[in-house]
């Protein structure tokens, strides 16, 4: 899976520039809505399109290679098997 590691990106941001950035100024930047960064900041399973990732990568000046991470896909659960009933059709 491919992570979008905004929060870092943000965080490196604000070093580097000695600036403050939010969701809001990050919002109005990149045309993207509050309350999508907030979802992609704190859910590795987003699923952005290139485009998203363009306009973050362009407002927080970085790559690619800088908002992104790929990590392994969590281990899916194992389902249990399930029980065959035999029905009957209730008819004598």
């Amino acid at each position: 899976m491919i992570a979008i590691r905004l929060r870092e990106a943000m965080a490196k941001y604000k070093r580097r520039k000695r600036a403050p950035i939010t969701y809001d100024i990050l919002a109005e930047r990149t045309g993207i809505g509050h309350g999508t960064l907030r979802t992609i900041g704190s859910r590795d399973d987003y699923n952005a399109t290139l485009n998203v990732i363009e306009k973050l990568c362009r407002a927080l000046e970085v790559g690619p290679g800088e908002l992104l991470e790929l990590i392994d896909d969590p281990p899916k659960p194992k389902r249990k098997a399930k029980k065959s009933r035999a029905r009957g059709t209730g008819r004598k």
